[in-house]
This record gives structure tokens, C-alpha cells and sequence, in this order.
């Protein structure tokens, strides 16, 4: 006798139902359940709302604005615009001129205060015309070496107070004004003398 073929899987008594019915007991709130499973620690989620409620995006960061022109760092200025405003202005004498007056000054000071160590005759004609003046003019020659470094003292502290009236505010460059007037006179002197500071601008 022919057997009955078995029935099919889903017809089988006692088979198990899907997760989404058990979990949900069956028809569309199961469905709902599986799709949205409840959070931890929490309500479930609604179905719809809670997919079409977003965050919103995170606010974009605000760039500073432009700076104003004029001094920056909170009013100091920079190293540029100190050079272009003339605060730190400064200018090397003619080498020339340096190498001249430092040779007359030591040649002042030697004859001056130790013409005794000069070697008069290593130097020819002008050994001869330093032992003239050694010998004659002894005390006008120290007169003109003391008299020679109090204008290079009163030129180079009269260089300080020019500087402020220039605009040259800057204690480095003051000092620097002050040793290059107080060793080479006149040289640095009439630099700082005809500077002409440039027109300030008012923004």
C-alpha cells in the first residue's frame, strides 16, 4: 500500500512559531516589535517618529573676525611695524670715519698719557712730528684729547634726548645710539641729527 506523503513544515502541529510572533504575540505588533526592539534601560522606541525625528547638526564654529589695523597683541606693536613707525630706528657710522677717529683717539691717548713708550724712530717722519708735538705742544695735545672725549660724552647723552624727540623710543637702540655718539662723535652724531623721523599714521 502507497504512503501518504508528510505534510509540509509550517503544517506540522506543534511547530514553532517565528520570533517576531512569539516575541510580539502575532500580526502587526510583533512586526513593529522585531523592526524597533525596546532599548536598554528604556521605553521602545515609537516606530515612525523615531525614525524621522533626527538631532540637529552641531552648531558651526564662529571664526574670529579681521583684526582692526593698528597695533597688535593687545596694543603692543610688532617688530615690523616698529621698524616702518621708526621706534627702533638706528644707523652704523661710515666705517671710514669709525677707523679714523678710533686711530686718532688712541694715537691722543698715547701721546697724552705714556709718550715715554712711543717708538719714535720705528716710525720715521711721523715719529719725528709726534716727538715735535711731545716735546713742544705736550699740554695742548693732552688739552685736545680731554677736551676731544667731553664732546663725544655731551654729544652722545645729548644723542639720548634727541632720540625721544624722534620718535626713537626703544631703550636698545637708545643705548646703542649712545656707545656708537659717545665712541665716534660727530659721526654718529649728524646721522641722528638729520634723521627725519617718518609721519606717523593714524588709523
Amino acid at each position: 500500500m502507497r504512503q501518504r506523503p508528510a505534510p509540509p513544515r509550517s503544517c506540522r502541529q506543534g511547530a514553532r512559531r517565528p520570533r517576531y510572533e512569539e516575541a510580539g504575540g502575532g500580526g502587526a505588533a510583533g512586526n513593529d516589535a522585531v523592526r524597533h526592539p525596546p532599548s536598554r534601560g528604556g521605553p521602545p522606541a515609537p516606530g515612525s517618529s523615531a525614525r524621522s525625528a533626527r538631532a540637529p547638526p552641531p552648531p558651526l564654529l564662529s571664526l574670529p573676525a579681521a583684526a582692526a589695523p593698528g597695533p597688535a597683541f593687545g596694543g603692543r606693536m610688532t617688530g615690523a611695524e616698529r621698524v616702518r613707525d621708526g621706534s627702533c630706528h638706528f644707523q652704523r657710522s661710515r666705517l671710514l670715519w669709525m677707523i679714523g677717529i678710533i686711530f686718532g683717539m688712541i694715537l691722543l691717548g698715547w701721546v697724552t698719557l705714556s709718550p715715554s713708550t712711543i717708538p719714535y724712530s720705528y716710525l720715521g717722519l711721523f715719529g719725528d712730528f709726534l716727538r715735535y708735538l711731545v716735546k713742544n705742544y705736550h699740554k695742548w695735545v693732552c688739552y685736545g684729547f680731554y677736551v676731544s672725549w667731553l664732546i663725544h660724552i655731551v654729544e652722545a647723552l645729548y644723542g639720548i634726548k634727541l632720540c625721544q624727540s624722534k620718535g626713537i623710543t626703544d631703550p636698545a637702540v637708545q643705548f646703542h645710539w649712545f656707545i656708537q655718539t659717545l665712541l665716534f662723535g660727530y659721526a654718529s652724531f649728524g646721522l641722528l641729527v638729520s634723521y627725519k623721523p617718518p609721519a606717523k599714521k593714524y588709523y
